[in-house]
This record gives structure tokens, sequence and C-alpha cells, in this order.
């Protein structure tokens, strides 16, 4: 939105969330939410952040095929966490720290859990520090990676293919 001062666009975020076409998705850094300025935003509909890519019927590259496999991982925890809490909005946080990102934590109060999630929608995963760290700081038994082909339970991390969790 070129040129538009910040209340502008904090009242086209809230519309576009009140509406349904994007999700908010704030930053847990450290021991505090929100304690960094700008939260993630995702498109709630694909077709739609395709169209406003610029993303046609071509192939998508690595990186692109990533964003959107998160934007599909954000929707499908939304409805996931909504469902869980017993119809109630579920809470899904970013995890940001100095040795790595956790793409999302899904906080489900009603088990008394905070799965950390990681999108690796490619052949070749590595650099799970985020995720390692965060399972060892909060004390979490179970990590999720989000993968393109890979169905496997390593140490105490499950890797799943998008296709089986969405």
């Amino acid at each position: 939105i070129n040129g538009a001062n910040n209340p502008t666009i904090g009242k086209y975020i809230a519309f576009f969330k009140e509406v349904f076409l994007i999700n908010e998705v704030p930053i847990y850094s450290g021991r505090a939410l929100g304690s960094t300025k700008y939260p993630k935003i995702y498109f709630q509909d694909v077709g739609l952040r395709n169209a406003i890519a610029g993303v046609g019927d071509a192939p998508l590259e690595d990186t692109a095929a990533g964003h959107l496999a998160e934007t599909i991982a954000c929707d499908h925890l939304r409805r996931l966490a909504f469902k869980l809490n017993l119809n109630s909005p579920g809470h899904i946080y970013c995890y940001r720290d100095k040795p790595g990102d956790v793409d999302f934590i899904l906080d489900l109060p009603r088990f008394g859990l905070k799965l950390p999630i990681e999108c690796k929608f490619r052949r070749n995963i590595s650099d799970l520090g985020g995720l390692r760290f965060y399972q060892k700081e909060h004390e979490q038994k179970m990590g999720l990676v989000l993968t393109r082909d890979k169905l496997k339970l390593e140490e105490n991390t499950m890797f799943m293919p998008l296709w089986m969790f969405a």
C-alpha cells in the first residue's frame, strides 16, 4: 500500500482480519509474547495470495513453494486450534530468539501443550536449530516439521508431509 500512513495500514489490516482475508500471527520472543513490534501476516486464501503475488500456473521455485506451504500450514493451524480449543479461537505464535526461529507455536492450554512447528518444504531438511532450542528451553517433548514428502519420527521430532497434515 504505497504512500499510506501507519493508521491507514492498520485499518486495512484490521478490516482484512475481520473479514478473514488474512491471519495475523504475533511474535513470541524469549519469554514474552508480542515482544516484537510487527507480527507475521499470512493470507487466509491461497488463491488470493497467489493473485496478489503474481503467481500463475507456472511451477514454483523452492522459496516460493516454501512460502506457500507456510501459508497453507497457518490456515490449517488456525482451524485446528479453533476446533481443539472447543470452538474458541486458538493461539498461534511465531517464535524468534537468537539461536533461530520457529514458524509456529500451537498453544493449546486445554492440553498443556505449546507445540513448535516448522515448515521445511524442500527435499533436504536442515537448520532446525530454532526448533531444537525452543524444545529444550521450554521443555517441550515433541516438535513437528511439515515437509514436502518426509514421514519419519526422529528423536523427539515428527516429520510429516504437509498434504498429510492439512
